[in-house]
C-alpha cells in the first residue's frame, strides 16, 4: 500500500493562496492530530484536544478530575471535536450542504487550532478549504 505523507511545516500561512492552487493545497492538507492521536491534560485534570487551543470551557472535552482518561478518550464530547462533528452545528455555513462534508470532517480532520484562531469557534469551514470564500476573520 502506497501513502502520501503530509507534514505541516511552521505556522500557518496568513496569505491568501491563487484559487488554481486552493484544491490541490486541501486535498494535500496535513491531517489534524487534535484528539485523533493524542489529547492535552491541564494543569488541573481538564482536557482538550490539543495543546495549541485555547483552556476554556468550550474546549473542554473531559476532566480527569471527574473521569478516566479513556472515559475521556472515548467520551462524546472529544467525537464532537474531531471524528463526529454535528452537522447542525455548521448551520448557515458552506460546509452544511457541501456534499464533501463527512470526508474532510471526520475523516481527514483539518486544524480546529487554526479555526480557533481565526474565528474563535471550531465549527467554521477552514480558511484554507477550496470550497468557499469566506473572509478570514483573526481573532485577537
Amino acid at each position: 500500500m502506497e501513502a502520501d505523507i503530509h507534514i505541516q511545516n511552521g505556522r500557518p500561512s496568513l496569505e491568501p493562496i491563487a484559487p488554481e492552487n486552493r484544491k490541490q493545497r486541501w486535498q494535500s492538507r496535513s491531517s489534524c492530530t487534535a484528539g485523533r492521536s493524542g489529547m492535552m491534560i491541564c494543569s488541573d485534570g481538564k482536557v482538550i484536544p490539543c495543546e495549541q487551543i485555547p483552556e476554556t470551557d468550550e474546549y473542554f472535552c473531559g476532566d480527569l478530575m471527574k473521569q478516566s482518561i479513556m472515559e475521556v478518550w472515548n467520551g462524546d464530547k472529544l467525537k464532537e471535536m474531531t471524528y463526529g462533528m454535528p452537522l447542525e452545528k455548521f448551520e448557515g455555513q458552506p460546509c452544511y450542504n457541501c456534499e464533501e462534508r463527512e470526508e474532510c470532517h471526520n475523516v481527514m480532520g483539518y486544524c480546529i487550532r487554526d479555526l480557533a484562531a481565526h474565528y474563535g469557534n471550531i465549527y467554521q469551514p477552514p480558511s484554507n478549504c477550496y470550497r468557499h470564500d469566506l473572509p478570514f476573520a483573526r481573532q485577537i
